[in-house]
């Protein structure tokens, strides 16, 4: 914005004939950039429109068409969770503490100083359903005019979500958090069906439900931003501070390019709201003692198996629709994420050397029992996920089991990776880079865990067997032992 304000000061001085060198250079800068965006926006165009000719070749199966037809709309129901969740997580409209101070809490209108904030709220919430319901519908093979429809139905639909969250976040109501879970129930129940069979193709009727959802979309977008854009006098400082300090703590954390720094802050945030838990004493001593402060935590908070459990229907789902090898590598990067969730008390041993010299056992003893409790998890939905991967590669069973440990393993040391990965080390030479002088150590923390997930994946995926697996067993056994092992 500022830069917007910039450059119509610099017009106006040149239609004056007060124009200076600075016009010149700032004109320049927005040709660059905005030469970038057409050249990145042409060429993934091209690999959108690539993809949708191979599918349209090989996609002969009712069930890869089935699953081809249903896959835009699972797309763009996911990014309407995400952004749900976002909203409760951030507040679709916020303040930073310092304005929240001497504004937001004096008795006056603070309608014109929200009203920005929920517009460029609006705009990115439009901008994230967009761009994932797009590309999925031209890759799904859908006539130009539905993908019109559908496109505009997906950027009104992100619109609606992020109204509807800012009226929640006026009400202070757990709506959104509710409609996220539902909605995420809604779309493993579909990706479910998709997999054993249960729904029928859609693309006959896609043009006319992409009408339709449009068509409804704009009237609740339409609904929804008045209301929300007229309870702004009424909006709770409280809120407003909540979400404007985690969105800097956040700034702070990716500034760094340490996704695991940030996923700390949204930890802590969902700490601070949650207030606190009742104590549990501790039963038993020696190595089983934090392998027992695991299973408290599960029991506390059982999401993370939850999620763990529901990944396992993305390979189901990948194998139903054809995806061969690369049901293998799906099943991979659903499941560490989810893992990575479960990974808390290693988080906290690794982060600093306190706590682990309290502790009476090597290092790699007392980050081992951190990890049994997560591993066993992961091998349980390695093994769940063993009959799609023999749908997927025509294996034996005694292969297709070794396979999906070898799968479950490959998730664990990924998170495991992605958890107890050192921060960006600052010392070492810099990169340089658009965005300034960026160390390449932030460069490698960015792919951090999902490297290991190519990495182990990659001998599976050449060699669908039993070598392949053993190779992939290796290769995660060394990445654990080289994180739980390390000195800092």
């Amino acid at each position: 914005m500022s830069e917007a304000r910039e450059l119509r000061a610099l017009i106006r001085d040149w239609r004056k004939g007060r124009a200076t060198a600075t016009l010149g250079d700032v004109l320049s800068d927005y040709y660059i950039g905005l030469f970038g965006v057409v050249m990145v926006s042409a060429m993934l165009g091209n690999a959108v429109l690539g993809m949708a000719r191979e599918a349209d070749r090989e996609c002969v199966s009712l069930a890869c068409v089935t699953a081809r037809s249903w896959l835009p709309w699972l797309a763009t129901a996911a990014a309407v969770a995400l952004l749900l969740a976002m909203a409760r997580l951030l507040g679709p409209v916020s303040a930073p503490p310092a304005t929240v101070a001497w504004v937001a809490s004096s008795p006056v209108d603070r309608s014109d100083l929200l009203r920005p904030r929920l517009w460029v709220a609006l705009a990115a919430g439009a901008a994230l359903t967009l761009l994932t319901g797009l590309p999925v519908a031209m890759v799904a093979g859908l006539p130009a005019w539905a993908v019109a429809c559908f496109a505009a139905a997906s950027a009104l639909a992100g619109v609606a979500t992020i109204a509807l969250a800012a009226r929640a976040q006026q009400r202070e109501s757990r709506g959104p958090a509710v409609a996220a879970l539902g909605l995420a129930a809604a779309v493993w129940l579909a990706l479910l069906g998709v997999a054993y069979g249960w729904w029928p193709p859609l693309a006959g009727a896609a043009g006319a439900l992409a009408s339709g959802a449009a068509v409804v979309s704009a009237l609740v977008a339409t609904f929804a931003v008045r209301r929300a854009r007229r309870g702004l006098a009424t909006l709770d400082s409280r809120r407003l501070s909540a979400g404007g300090r985690l969105s800097a703590n956040l700034s702070g954390a990716l500034a760094g390019l340490d996704l695991a720094l940030a996923y700390d802050v949204v930890v802590a945030h969902r700490s601070r709201q949650r207030g606190g838990v009742r104590p549990v004493r501790g039963a038993h001593h020696g190595a089983l003692a934090l392998v027992r402060r695991d299973l408290v935590r599960v029991r506390r908070s059982p999401w993370g198996l939850v999620l763990m459990a529901g990944s396992v229907v993305a390979p189901y789902a990948v194998a139903r629709a054809g995806g061969g090898v690369a049901t293998v590598l799906v099943a991979v990067m659903a499941l560490w994420p989810a893992a990575a969730s479960q990974l808390l008390a290693l988080r906290v041993l690794t982060r600093g050397r306190s706590l682990v010299d309290l502790l009476p056992y090597r290092d790699w003893v007392s980050r081992g029992q951190t990890v049994l409790v997560p591993g066993a998890a992961c091998l349980v939905a390695g093994l769940a996920a063993t009959p799609a991967i023999r749908e997927a590669l025509a294996a034996s069973w005694a292969e297709s089991l070794l396979i999906g440990v070898a799968t479950g393993v490959a998730a664990l040391a990924s998170a495991v990776r992605w958890i107890g990965g050192r921060p960006p080390d600052y010392r070492v030479p810099m990169v340089s880079t658009p965005a300034g002088a960026v160390p390449s150590s932030a460069i490698a923390a960015v792919m951090r865990g999902f490297e290991v997930a190519l990495l182990a994946s990659a001998p599976m995926l050449l060699f669908p067997d039993n070598r392949g697996a053993a190779a992939s067993l290796a290769i995660s056994a060394l990445v654990v032992a080289v994180h739980l092992n390390r000195t800092d």
